[in-house]
């Protein structure tokens, strides 16, 4: 008997029930707003934090491993046939647990991220629900199947199925990181009124000034048609299209990180200079 088979045997003497999955919690109902201590700076971090780890999934790099396991296990010999069964079993188990911890994962990512209001919390905690749904679903077929070859399909679809690493975080980092753009857009809308009602119309740097704010707001106008567009479509991909939807995801995320490097970044450096020339306007120095 193999090692792998003596590790998989010792932890299930008989067929197990299934890896009990839990719901993710649902959104708040009260919508939370962006917290009064986020900044411009912050939101940045926050944008840049998602991107990153969008670009560090996409794929399942363990899922031919995993399937080596199982078709090892459904090919050893030295075993019973109920032996192989429980063994699958606990597989399929551990892999569904480990998953479920992902999931888990991401909906405290979500819930930490006080930028999002709650129906965008809701969005994405809809998509991370459904790939739960199912698979409590497999879970409990894994745990009722008694026929081998059905068996190591339902094991495996734990992965391939679901494709948590391969779609569901990218998707919902990128969701994520859309919801920050759009607040940042509607942080520097409430910066930018605030700072325009203190411009002069005798002031040394007004005309600096009024185009500063016109080159503000278009740049809020182009982050929230990013934001907006990447956040509907981003949550419309779903697992039952990979991968011909990696290239979809693919631009999605480019298009947030274009908006966080082009309308973003100059609409944070004009606040910045106009609040410079605000002050500057004090002592009639030229900004």
């Amino acid at each position: 008997m193999s090692a792998a088979a003596m590790l998989l045997l010792a932890g299930c003497g008989g067929a197990e029930n299934g890896p009990v999955i839990g719901a993710p919690a649902q959104a708040a109902p009260s919508a939370p707003g962006a917290s009064a201590s986020l900044t411009l700076a912050v939101l940045q971090q926050q944008l840049s934090s998602q991107l990153s780890a969008a670009g560090q999934t996409g794929s399942d790099p363990e899922f031919a491993q995993f399937t080596s396991e199982v078709d090892a296990l459904l090919n050893d010999q030295s075993l019973l046939a109920s032996e192989r069964i429980s063994g699958l079993q606990q597989l399929g188990s551990t892999e569904a647990s480990k998953l479920e911890g992902e999931l888990s994962n991401l909906i405290g990512q979500v819930e930490s991220d006080s930028a999002l209001t709650s129906e965008q919390r809701f969005d994405i905690e809809e998509v991370i629900r459904s790939v739960d749904d199912e698979l409590q679903a497999l879970s409990a077929k894994i745990a009722a199947d008694s026929l081998a070859d059905v068996l190591r399909s339902d094991v495996l679809n734990v992965d391939s199925s679901t494709l948590v690493d391969a779609v569901v975080e990218p998707v919902v980092h990128i969701a994520i990181g859309a919801g920050d753009l759009l607040s940042e857009a509607d942080l520097m809308s409430g910066q930018v009124q605030n700072l325009s009602d203190q411009i002069s119309p005798t002031a040394t740097n007004q005309q600096t000034e009024s185009g500063l704010v016109s080159s503000i707001q278009a740049d809020i106008a182009a982050m929230n048609a990013t934001g907006s567009s990447v956040f509907t479509q981003v949550l419309e991909i779903t697992p039952a299209g990979y991968p011909g939807n990696q290239a979809t995801l693919n631009t999605l995320k480019a298009d947030v990180t274009n908006a966080d490097n082009g309308a973003a970044a100059s609409g944070r450096n004009d606040v910045s200079q106009l609040q410079t020339c605000l002050t500057d306007d004090k002592t009639t120095q030229s900004c």
